[in-house]
């Protein structure tokens, strides 16, 4: 069975997160801990993190199926010293902050290199970064989602996931996150080369690393290197993916998050998803 939710907002407190997922009929659900736009967040009071985990609990939310998102200003490939070092500070906390929610995992954009260095470098400092952070809190795994490619952005080949992963001390605190969307606009066809683009993946010796996807159809079309959600079925990706993505045992004990742009579809989309699930 598939693991199927949505980032769910935190207006009014975390405990409301699971309870908006449930909401939608899901049995997993990302979150933010914090705003992804800010460098500042206030402090998580121990009943409101009790309170969350109570609600988890209640509503049969296991952690293993709950991926948090980091803020999207972090850089761990800025070369500017001072503002590298902000993102790995924020990185940290946001890490802190998911174990006292009780998360293990944090899933984050790895970064952009600004033009300002070469590629393998600019992947070489990311690791040297995240090893860093997993050291500073290893209750937390780094989850690490690859990118469109947009700009000087990383990660939006799995070879470059993979020379992250490499260069990590600790390969127990390190995971994989797929976005379908980010997936298409790099460049990787996932109709036409549904098998071949998961067959790259374990030939990359990433696979095992896999624990969360991002289920998002495309706006732009194949290898536009454009981050551009549609929900599902309504871009270019199509529901022949879709459907073939939920028949794919291989995806059924990971957690799958909807990002598409209307949260008032996320219902009808989960449910959709399932039928496909069950054909």
């Amino acid at each position: 069975m598939k693991h199927i939710g949505a980032h769910v907002s935190v207006a009014n407190g975390f405990s409301y997160a699971p309870i908006r997922a449930s909401k939608i009929g899901a049995n997993a659900f990302a979150l933010f801990t914090k705003s992804p736009k800010s460098y500042s967040a206030s402090e998580i009071s121990h009943k409101e993190a009790e309170t969350f985990k109570y609600e988890c609990e209640q509503l049969n939310f296991d952690k293993k199926f709950i991926l948090p998102h980091a803020s999207y200003i972090i850089n761990l490939s800025n070369p500017d010293e001072d503002k590298r070092k902000k993102s790995l500070d924020l990185l940290i906390l946001e890490m802190q902050r998911c174990a006292k929610l009780g998360l293990d995992k944090l899933n984050f954009h790895p970064g952009a290199h600004l033009k300002a260095m070469t590629m393998k470098d600019s992947l070489k400092l990311i690791a040297e970064e995240m090893n860093k952070a997993i050291e500073a809190v290893p209750e937390v795994k780094l989850v690490i989602e690859n990118t469109a490619g947009s700009g000087s952005n990383v990660g939006y080949h799995f070879e470059q996931i993979s020379e992250i992963i490499n260069n990590i001390d600790n390969k127990s605190n390190v995971g994989f996150c797929i976005d379908t969307c980010h997936t298409f606009g790099a460049g990787y066809d996932l109709n036409k080369d549904y098998d071949w683009t998961w067959w790259t993946i374990n030939d990359m010796g990433i696979w095992k690393y896999l624990c969360g996807i991002h289920l998002n159809d495309s706006l732009q079309p194949l290898g536009s290197k454009k981050d551009r959600h549609a929900n599902i079925g309504q871009g270019l990706i199509g529901l022949e993916f879709f459907e073939k993505f939920m028949q794919d045992d291989r995806f059924d004990d990971i957690p799958i998050i909807l990002e598409t742009p209307n949260s008032e579809n996320w219902k009808n989309e989960i449910t959709m998803l399932r039928q496909f699930e069950k054909n």
